[in-house]
């Protein structure tokens, strides 16, 4: 018998979004360091899950696993090394576009909160 917990996605994007801001000291993600800092954040808390997390994101888990060794893999193969560090690349550039899209997600839900608040109307 497999116990499994749902992710609270709401609750992980705020966790995401609170190391960004702490880490990069923005709203947004602007390098693969940065991106690769956030990974590292959020991968090392408490219960974290490394296929979910691949999952959230929307990356294979070994695309994942290529980002956290931060594209270096351990072998002889120089094709294989290379194929390894463009899919870091590539898979750093997805990350930053769906943490800047979180990022932008929540100002804009503010936003609406906001001018839903302001209503005075009813």
């Amino acid at each position: 018998l497999v116990s499994s917990v749902a992710m609270d996605l709401g609750a992980f994007a705020e966790e995401v979004l609170d190391a960004v801001a702490g880490i990069c000291g923005d709203a947004v993600v602007e390098s693969h360091t940065q991106a690769s800092h956030v990974l590292d954040a959020v991968a090392r808390r408490p219960g974290a899950n490394s296929r979910e997390l691949a999952a959230v994101f929307g990356v294979t888990l070994e695309q994942f696993e290529h980002c956290r060794k931060g594209g270096t893999e351990n072998t002889k193969n120089a094709v294989y090394a290379d194929l390894c560090r463009s899919d870091a690349i590539y898979t750093w550039n997805v990350l930053i576009q769906r943490i800047n899209s979180a990022a932008h997600w929540r100002e804009e839900f503010r936003e609406m909160q906001n001018a839903g608040e302001g209503d005075t109307s009813s």
